[in-house]
């Protein structure tokens, strides 16, 4: 059996199954990554984000290679221009804030040779965000040894779930609706079972209740949308702060439930916490840098005087 076998029965997300291994402590791999150097034509842009709070940007349209932590990530958008009637809004653009990676529970006693974990594949809004706005169907290509390993859905949750032993690349292709001015994007997502050395010392050995995440977290923003979107969608959405200038959109929530619904929540509160801590970081930083300039001021004033 290849490496990544599983056995052929497919669970998928649009089952709605109840989770019932709630964990108290997660185990989750995300990717550190550089400043990328971006090749572009324009159309969508992308803000990336670890939860470990590292951030890059590039920008995709037509073919794009961006160099990311280990290694160098493809990603193709095709874009259409042409279109009389449906005219992009040139000074418009639309953000969309998703997440996506996988998420692996170790059966414990119930595993067997080909079936040592359940893992499922996701592709998701933060913060429980509804993205069926722009996004018309969301394709999983498996590792070929599973049972249709092409798996395509139309309706959150964007999730498959099945069992198996094997760690492998999931291509995830998000295709969007025809009137958003952007055809179709191109992820990855590495399925990780297995928690490394460092991750075992950190957060303790993988348990039946404890699940590995490799969680990445992107900000697609879709620049010269079409007309027809824009009345749609992004008129509603949008709001502009009088004071800052600030552009924000409102979001409807995703009413179809996770599987791992619970897991989500967790880590979402524990996102805005991250932040909220990198931001008392951050301002505590400052203030120190601008007590070591007064403090330096100071000197050179009583030298001064003493002169």
């Amino acid at each position: 059996m290849a490496e990544g076998t599983g056995n052929a029965n497919t669970t998928s997300a649009n089952n709605n199954n109840k989770d019932g291994r709630n964990d108290d402590k997660t185990t989750t791999t995300t990717t550190t990554n550089v400043t990328p150097t971006p090749h572009s034509t324009g159309g969508v842009n992308h803000h990336h984000a670890s939860s470990s709070s590292h951030h890059h940007h590039h920008n995709v349209g037509g073919n794009s290679t961006h160099h990311a932590g280990l290694g160098t990530t493809t990603t193709t958008t095709t874009t259409s221009e042409g279109n009389n009637n449906n005219p992009r809004k040139v000074d418009e653009e639309y953000v969309l804030p998703i997440s996506y990676g996988s998420c692996a529970y170790w059966l414990g006693k119930k595993a067997d040779e080909y079936h040592s974990h359940e893992w499922t594949v996701f592709v998701r809004g933060q913060n429980n965000r509804d993205l069926r706005d722009a996004i018309e169907s969301v394709t999983f290509q498996l590792h070929p040894s599973f049972a249709e390993p092409k798996r395509v859905l139309t309706e959150p949750p964007y999730e498959v779930t099945e069992t198996g032993w094997g760690e492998f690349e999931i291509g995830i292709e998000i295709r969007f609706h025809p009137d958003v001015g952007e055809d179709k994007e191109k992820l990855t997502a590495n399925l990780k079972l297995f928690p490394d050395a460092d991750e075992i010392a950190k957060s303790g050995p993988q348990t039946t209740k404890k699940p590995l995440v490799v969680e990445h977290r992107e900000e697609l923003i879709f620049h010269k949308p079409r007309k027809s979107f824009w009345e749609k969608v992004i008129k509603k959405r949008k709001t502009i702060d009088e004071e800052t200038g600030k552009v924000s959109f409102a979001y409807d929530e995703c009413e179809a439930k996770s599987k791992h619904e619970a897991l989500w929540k967790q880590r979402e509160a524990k996102m805005r916490d991250d932040e909220e801590l990198m931001k008392l970081w951050c301002a505590q930083k400052v203030t120190e840098e601008r007590c070591r300039v007064l403090k330096a001021q100071l000197m050179v004033l009583e030298g001064q005087l003493l002169d």
